[in-house]
């Protein structure tokens, strides 16, 4: 597509029929039912643009909501350069501006701290324990997972729940009322608060559908009910109200998304017009001609076939390999011969289902020297140290979060134990005072120690005293400051070894760098709004697409994204599908569209890799082809078997179809000990360790208090054994 364009008709003619026609729609509600690298984002900006100069409607009357903030800030400045400046944010950043304007009418004040998932998860652990549920028989993990999926439903805590459901409840219950106390909402309440705001005060709703007359809404399939039903309260009836997005590449159900939302969105809006975005840029026509045949396998989909002016020279290509580490080689190989080529090593990318498979990649390219990095791995406002220091500016920000104020209490050590916390929680809880109130009035609390007291005392002077010097000086400047009284320096080098306490304060530097950079930026902000700012960030926000290396990233990780090459490994099944239990068909058509988003990443070449072995369990574990390689067009494919595996080889374009196809189906009962489970956690399941990081689980074993799981912790070459009764795992997104 050409993107030379000046002005807003140079703009509009660079537009397809099936473009022009949607960003030029204005008689009501409209559906863009956009296919992969149909242009969708380029369709928005052009409705945003003709509504100002065409249209004349005032860009403060356009609110334009994406799916992560880097889409956001890419919307804007692309807008800026027609002289348009128009509202982009995600859900949950409109959700906070609305609730920051107007959470006073809940009882919210400001600032309103936001806790991420490791906030969450530490929050539901401390309600476990004061009510006195054992964390061997209910996992805090599942738990902080089942009052985010209930949030997504705008479910309320009930207290008339029997069995299992009332234990979660309950923890529901306590969690949200020490929420409250700490002035603190998570990502599932910016929405649930926002949605009964507007619901409870009409004029507020009315407020906003004035003041957001054009809605624009990107990535609609991701929407969960909560988001749904926001939207509805800010569109009305929907009259310039203009969703994009595409049931094919819904693939956030685990995390609450409702498919339906879009495949039923006439039921919202029964004056919807709806179009298709079918012409696709990004991939050439044997890409295409491959995924469409995978996709139209599903039945819960909105039909369309994707179509192409680019002509491919290059059929995709299925490598079935001996094992993992060939498959490692194979990769690497293909890499290297891209390279010289003249191929960037930023334009190819390694796509994975789950995580652990990119440990073997990684072995690999480490001995090649071939650069690389790892996109949707612990995000670096999530790194131990970095966590630290938010802490402290949280707890300055706002000495109500009781969370924040327990990582400030252990860090660096003072003598105050788990127990006088635990104490000081219940005495919070007693006397109904907030957790801040009960640090200084220690000396009353039965069970502290003088040496906990003692220690809780400087802590608490020291927070008090920085309030002042955040509001005086630059931010970076009382940072440093406030790091040389905690001699926080001290503290990572006599707790971590050489190397890694070096690329701690690495880190350290760059966080510095970045404070510094957002008050230049924003004179006028206040320090909790860069709070708010670092936490509706997500993962793929701080990604370097320039960097100079290959990427590697599991395929929820690749949405959005595209690069010249892909090669997606690990197709096999009961890992692409990923299968643990029984089957589900709304489960497998998830993980088809999973593998349809990464495979249509590609522009020019596709590399598909399935292996006969696969490592794990501490053994090799025989792995069948994965079904939908016998889904693709076989007209668009060439099979390298590099394996032997003559039943795999035999089928090819022209015969063969029907006899993989019952290899494939077999694969269904293949090797048992693939479905195995771990209490909640199975192999190639990613974790996070509050103390050790991410890592993934490579197996376990036992029972009761001598359970133990096997975890390869990031950064380090060999596995750790945990004791699950002092565990702390939480699960992480695939």
């Amino acid at each position: 597509m050409n993107n030379a364009v000046h002005t807003p008709c140079q703009l509009l003619e660079s537009l397809n029929d099936e473009q022009k026609a949607a960003a030029l729609y204005s008689g009501g509600p409209q559906l863009i039912i956009a296919g992969a690298g149909s242009g969708k984002t380029r369709v928005l900006m052009v409705k945003a643009v003709l509504l100002c100069t065409r249209f004349s409607v005032d860009p403060q009357h356009i609110l334009c909501i994406t799916f992560t903030n880097k889409a956001a800030d890419e919307m804007k400045k692309r807008l800026a350069s027609f002289n348009v400046t128009v509202t982009a944010k995600t859900f949950h950043a409109a959700a906070m501006s609305i609730l920051n304007a107007h959470g006073g009418y809940l009882g919210l004040k400001r600032p309103i701290g936001v806790y991420d998932e490791q906030d969450q998860l530490e929050l539901v652990k401390s309600c476990m324990d004061e009510l006195h549920y054992d964390k061997k028989s209910i996992n805090p993990g599942s738990a902080a997972e089942w009052i985010s999926r209930q949030k997504d439903e705008l479910i309320e805590p009930d207290a008339e729940a029997v069995g299992t459901e009332r234990i979660y409840h309950s923890i529901y219950r306590l969690y949200q009322d020490k929420l409250t106390a700490s002035n603190a909402l998570d990502f599932g309440d910016l929405i649930m608060k926002a949605v009964a705001l507007l619901k409870q005060y009409p004029d507020l709703c009315r407020h906003y559908r004035e003041k957001y007359t054009h809605l624009l809404v990107d990535e609609y399939q991701d929407t969960n009910t909560a988001q749904a039903v926001l939207l509805k309260l800010l569109a009305g009836e929907g009259k310039n109200l203009c969703v994009v997005g595409d049931p094919d590449q819904s693939i956030y159900g685990w995390r609450g998304a409702n498919l339906n939302n879009i495949l039923y969105f006439e039921q919202s809006f029964p004056d919807v017009k709806i179009f298709k975005l079918e012409r696709n840029y990004r991939s050439t026509d044997i890409i295409l001609n491959a995924t469409n045949a995978l996709i139209k396998t599903n039945r819960n989909r909105r039909d369309k076939t994707l179509w192409t002016d680019l002509k491919g020279i290059h059929n995709v290509i299925s490598y079935r390999v001996g094992s993992d580490r060939v498959e490692a080689r194979q990769v690497c190989d293909l890499i290297e011969q891209h390279m010289e080529n003249g191929t960037p090593l930023s334009e190819m990318a390694v796509f994975y289902r789950v995580h652990s498979l990119s440990r073997m990649m990684e072995e690999v390219m480490l001995e090649r020297a071939i650069p690389y990095t790892i996109v949707g791995g612990l995000p670096f406002y999530q790194r131990k140290e970095i966590k630290d220091i938010l802490c402290y500016l949280r707890v300055i920000v706002n000495p109500d979060d009781l969370i924040a104020w327990k990582r400030v209490l252990g860090v660096p050590k003072r003598g105050i134990g788990e127990k006088s916390i635990i104490k000081i929680n219940e005495f919070a809880a007693e006397n109904v005072i907030p957790f801040s109130d009960a640090l200084i009035q220690c000396g009353s609390v039965p069970g502290v120690t003088a040496k906990a007291r003692q220690g809780i005392a400087s802590v608490v002077e020291l927070v008090n005293s920085f309030k002042d010097e955040f509001q005086s000086q630059s931010w970076s400047t009382a940072l440093e400051a406030l790091l040389d009284q905690l001699c926080y320096q001290d503290y990572v080098l006599q707790n971590d070894l050489p190397e890694k306490a070096e690329t701690r304060l690495d880190n350290i530097e760059v966080f510095k760098d970045a404070l510094s950079e957002y008050q230049k930026e924003h004179p006028d902000a206040a320090l909790a709004d860069y709070l708010e700012n670092i936490a509706l960030r997500s993962s793929i926000d701080d990604w370097d697409t320039a960097s100079e290396r290959v990427s590697l990233m599991s395929l929820h990780s690749a949405k959005g994204l595209e690069f010249n090459i892909v090669y997606l490994i690990g197709m096999e099944e009961r890992m692409l599908p990923l299968i643990r239990d029984i089957e589900n068909a709304e489960d497998i058509e998830e993980e088809r569209r999973l593998c349809y988003v990464g495979m249509t990443r590609a522009r020019e070449q596709l590399y598909l890799f399935s292996s006969n072995w696969r490592s794990g369990y501490g053994r090799d574990i025989f792995s069948k082809p994965s079904r939908f390689l016998m889904e693709l067009d076989p007209q668009t494919l060439e099979i390298r078997d590099l394996a032997g595996d003559r039943e795999y080889s035999q089928w090819n374009k022209s015969k063969g179809k029907q006899r993989f196809k019952r290899f494939v189906e077999d694969a269904v009962a293949c090797d048992e000990q693939f479905a195995d489970m771990i209490d909640e956690f199975a192999p190639g399941d990613r974790v996070y360790h509050y103390d050790l990081g991410s890592g993934v689980i490579m197996g376990g074993s036992g029972a009761g208090e001598k359970k133990k799981y096997i975890v390869l912790f990031d950064g380090e070459s060999k596995p750790r054994v945990v004791f699950a009764s002092y565990a702390g795992l939480s699960k992480m997104d695939d």
